[in-house]
């Protein structure tokens, strides 16, 4: 048996009682704006001018603190490295945007030998962001291989998403979704592009977009596939070259210029509907799913373990659902929400090894993957139940709350599901009082 349903959300590792810029609103129709923090069981605000409030959390009506601005993450500088076996060794000359790779790699790992062999030009990617490049040149090598390729790995027999390029002046979308595999061709450039081409490759979540340009300016999609790992792990973005020459042959010469890896700007504001779970009273918790054991779900937040009992939850949401896919969510039918936007109707099996199987009226037992296939998987609606505040948090976090306490410099949220949550006020958006 599990133990009384009660989650803990320590949303930082440390408890910091200064929330920065906000303002408050009091039910008596009295506003405060200035820095606000916790102190003495009370929020302490200092205005501009100097002048101090405390106010107890009866009589607030709505509390709302800045986010903090948009970052662009840093650029690094590019690394080039062998990937896989050559001899003689690779090397790469890194000027500004310009790269000029001399190598003797045999190319992309086949089915009769997976691992790949060719001079890697990188920067490290995490999270969204593009990458471009403009193939300038390279020698006319029977069986050459370059592009633009995104992989979560520099092991040679690693998964990648590339956009390749070689003699017949075509561009083509190639994955390596298993380790042990050769990779795929998706689909390939309708047209030829002679001489010097632009290929970029965007990535939003787990997907890539592949495009090219005879000028830089005007693009054209050719494919779109999906990468082997997560939004939030760090991948390596970079150019290739592969020249597969013989024995007798010079070692191949390419040269790429325009090359940049863009990071997304990071967005402050929350998602409507972040990875984690939906309890069924309609309190929307961001957190790692990590597995079911003996009907509870552990969850991990900010390294900390958590146990919920499933009759608590109406949703898992493996991935942040965007747009249309948040609305398909809201149903009352159990099953697994797809990430292309269909519903497999079924009742929830089991969640192991990265897959959750449902059984299907329509297709038996179904197992999908957590990561590339499935968005969410729904086991009963979520109805918002009664409560006195909803607190919204800066990681997309809703929680309905049944009373709120500050308890020396610690904000404590009770969820009338969940228990009490301690909560950091550094990374509160809003509290809002539901007034009856």
């Amino acid at each position: 048996m599990l133990p009384r349903l009660q989650l803990l959300l320590f949303l930082t590792a440390a408890l910091v009682c200064c929330a920065g810029a906000g303002k408050i609103e009091t039910r008596d129709g009295k506003s405060y704006q200035g820095e606000v923090k916790l102190a003495d069981g009370k929020l302490h605000i200092t205005a501009e001018s100097g002048e101090t409030s405390d106010i107890s959390i009866d009589e607030v009506s709505r509390v709302a603190l800045t986010p903090p601005p948009a970052t662009q993450p840093a650029t690094q500088p590019f690394v080039g490295i062998d990937v896989g076996p050559i001899e003689p060794a690779g090397k790469s000359n890194i000027t500004d945007q310009r790269i000029n790779i001399v190598e003797n790699g045999r190319g992309l790992g086949t089915k009769d030998d997976p691992a790949d062999s060719f001079h890697y030009v990188y920067q490290r990617l995490k999270g969204d962001g593009a990458l471009i490049a403009r193939v300038r040149s390279f020698q006319d090598w029977r069986f050459v291989k370059l592009g633009v390729m995104l992989r979560p790995s520099l092991n040679a027999q690693s998964t990648y998403v590339a956009l390749a390029r070689g003699q017949v002046e075509v561009s083509g979308l190639l994955v390596r979704a298993d380790p042990k595999s050769a990779y795929e061709v998706l689909c390939e450039s309708d047209k030829r592009i002679l001489g010097s081409a632009w290929l970029r490759l965007e990535r939003k979540g787990y997907a890539v977009t592949a495009s090219e340009s005879a000028d830089g300016k005007a693009w054209k999609k050719i494919g779109e596939a999906n990468l082997s790992v997560g939004p939030d792990e760090e991948i390596f973005a970079g150019v290739f070259a592969a020249s597969s020459p013989t024995r007798n042959e010079a070692n191949g010469k390419t040269t790429f210029d325009h090359v940049q890896v863009i990071p997304a700007a990071v967005d402050p504001s929350p998602p409507k509907w972040p990875r984690g779970m939906v309890t069924r009273g309609g309190s929307v918790i961001a957190s790692d799913i990590v597995g079911i054991e003996e009907g509870g779900l552990t969850l991990s937040r900010s390294g900390k373990g958590m146990t919920v009992q499933l009759a608590e939850i109406a949703r898992l949401q493996f991935v942040p659902l965007v747009g249309a896919l948040g609305d398909k969510a809201q149903t009352s039918r159990a099953g697994v929400l797809l990430q292309n936007g269909d519903f497999v109707e079924g009742e929830f099996k089991r969640m192991d090894k990265g897959r959750v199987t449902i059984a299907s009226l329509l297709f038996g037992d179904k197992s999908l993957e957590m990561k590339r296939e499935a968005a969410a998987l729904v086991l009963r609606e979520a109805k918002q139940g009664e409560c006195a505040f909803e607190v919204m948090l800066l990681d997309g976090s809703r929680v309905r709350a049944k009373s709120i306490s500050i308890q020396g410099d610690d904000l404590v949220v009770e969820d009338a599901l969940v228990g009490k949550v301690p909560a950091d006020l550094a990374t509160v958006l809003e509290i809002r009082r539901i007034e009856k």
